[in-house]
């Protein structure tokens, strides 16, 4: 039997050009898939993968309102369109009345005097709330796509109400440190010096005492300068309607890089203090500082 007839027929069966066609796609057909494998980069499956993590952090509720502070309790949780947990609330706190905090700056940059304003309605509530955080960039956690940074808002929602939740570094709460200063009270009217005594107290927003009247060393009429005609010159006068006073006061001061503050105010020699008890709010300048712990000083920038 002739391999090829006269027809062109392999082995008097396959037309010659169809197996050569066939043979070299059986050649082509393991090139392009080893080709394939080899060039083809591969991919990392661990690279689409989501890390989470559960973590507890201390927060605050913040703008609750009335009825939605009754449906909210401990033990609360978030889930999401399948049915897993994404938060819980583990611990919840006493509520108060939501504060508004803005500070005016005066002439001087590093001077700020806070001002609060508690709202008539709106609730706080401290809390502590457990959740599962993604992992991204194996540094920063975020909460539904949302980046959990202190003092930024992050949305809490369960099948009855929703609240926002500010984080707060509970670790790094700031520490009080007992102060005594001498302060200069000047002009103070008559009606406003004979208010002021020995043993009032300022207490911050938690009910707290932060500061002490501890002594009035010196009250005496303020002095002012007057022209005498006769002699065309200035003099020193008493002022019967002003009077300087001289105190000790006993502050709890923090303590931010180096530098004590009582109440956003730097206590630092010549410098500005305000004062206020219930019955009066006195300004007055620091002429001396001294530590009341005498066994633990602050460690404080000269």
């Amino acid at each position: 039997m002739k391999i090829i007839d006269e027809k062109g027929r392999l082995f008097g069966k396959v037309n010659i050009i169809d197996f050569l066609v066939i043979f070299l796609l059986l050649l082509f057909i393991p090139g392009i898939y080893y080709g394939h494998k080899i060039f083809k980069k591969p991919v990392d499956k661990m690279s689409n993968r989501r890390s989470f993590v559960e973590i507890e952090i201390p927060c605050i509720f913040i703008k609750v309102k009335p009825e939605t502070l009754k449906l909210m309790a401990a033990g609360d949780k978030e889930f999401n369109l399948k049915g897993d947990q994404l938060g819980e609330i583990s611990e919840l706190g006493k509520s108060k009345p939501y504060q508004y905090k803005f500070y005016v700056s005066g002439e001087d940059p590093n001077l700020k005097l806070p001002l609060i304003k508690e709202d008539p309605l709106l609730k706080e509530v401290p809390a502590k709330l457990k959740i599962k955080a993604e992992i991204i960039n194996n540094k920063d956690l975020f909460y539904k796509e949302r980046q959990i940074k202190l003092d930024a808002p992050l949305e809490f929602k369960t099948s009855q109400y929703v609240v926002e939740a500010i984080p707060f570094n509970e670790i790094q709460k700031e520490k009080l440190i007992p102060v005594r200063v001498n302060v200069n009270f000047s002009g103070l009217s008559p009606e406003l010096s004979d208010l002021v005594s020995e043993g009032h107290i300022e207490k911050n927003n938690e009910g707290k005492i932060i500061g002490t009247l501890k002594e009035v060393l010196d009250k005496k009429p303020s002095q002012i300068q007057a022209l005498k005609l006769e002699e065309n010159k200035l003099v020193v006068i008493s002022d019967p309607y002003r009077t300087d006073m001289i105190a000790v006061l006993d502050l709890l001061c923090s303590e931010r890089d180096g530098v004590l503050y009582f109440k956003n105010y730097p206590v630092k020699i010549g410098g500005q203090i305000i004062f206020s008890s219930k019955l009066y709010i006195i300004s007055g300048i620091i002429t001396g500082i001294s530590f009341t712990d005498k066994n633990d000083p602050p460690d404080l920038d000269k």
